[in-house]
């Protein structure tokens, strides 16, 4: 599926309906809602998922806007983002966003907070030693432990995987869109443009809750 991003206007409602008449599900639709959005827009989008419609994912503005603003990128420049690949956010031609270069297994930190630092299987010495937990606050510390170390890790490997990119997987069609690559006669990963941003992708989130809800609870 290609994505199509929309964005709230006057054309979005009159897409939605020619969208829904042909009761296909490509390009899939990305919609940006926001505090301005007509509500009739979000009406047709929610009328055509109830009625299976559903190749959408919905993007408030609002949260993707504080995300940016967390990293330290103002709203003016956010308010251009579409949603790259399957919802992730990048501001068209001021961002190159390097994304999911890893996933990482947060089942197997618990793991490895639970048996040491090894590998179940193996017994092999992958993750951070540690001592065999005696109460939950323990594994929970342990398990933030490896996570933590985990991460630091990788970002630190495609920190330096990334000074490498242009060498490896030049990318010139890719670099001429980018008005700031052509200006300067430079690869799109040789970081050319405003905000160069990479992010990691995490599997098995639910364990991640640990940290707002269940610690709490407990």
């Amino acid at each position: 599926q290609q994505p199509f991003t929309l964005v709230g206007t006057k054309l979005t409602l009159k897409i939605l309906q020619i969208y829904d008449a042909l009761k296909i599900y490509d390009p899939k639709i990305h919609l940006r809602v926001g505090k301005d959005t007509d509500p009739a827009i979000l009406k047709q989008a929610l009328r055509m998922i109830r009625s299976g419609n559903s190749s959408f994912c919905i993007a408030n503005d609002e949260a993707i806007f504080s995300g940016y603003e967390r990293l330290g990128i103002p709203r003016e420049d956010a308010k251009d983002y579409v949603l790259l690949g399957c919802y992730e956010p990048v501001i068209m031609g001021l961002e190159e966003a390097e994304i999911a270069p890893t996933w990482l297994n947060m089942v197997k930190f618990l793991e490895f907070a639970i048996n040491g630092g090894r590998d179940l299987l193996t017994d092999a010495p992958i993750g951070t030693p540690c001592a065999d937990p005696e109460s939950f606050e323990q594994l929970l510390r342990g398990f933030f432990k490896q996570l933590d170390d985990y991460t630091d890790f990788a970002l630190d490997l495609f920190r330096k995987q990334c000074l490498l990119n242009t060498q490896i997987n030049p990318s010139p069609i890719y670099s001429a869109s980018f008005a700031e690559c052509l200006k300067k006669g430079m690869d799109v990963h040789e970081y050319p443009l405003k905000y160069n941003n990479l992010t990691l992708k995490y599997m098995g989130l639910a364990i991640y809750l640990l940290r707002y809800n269940l610690y709490h609870f407990v």
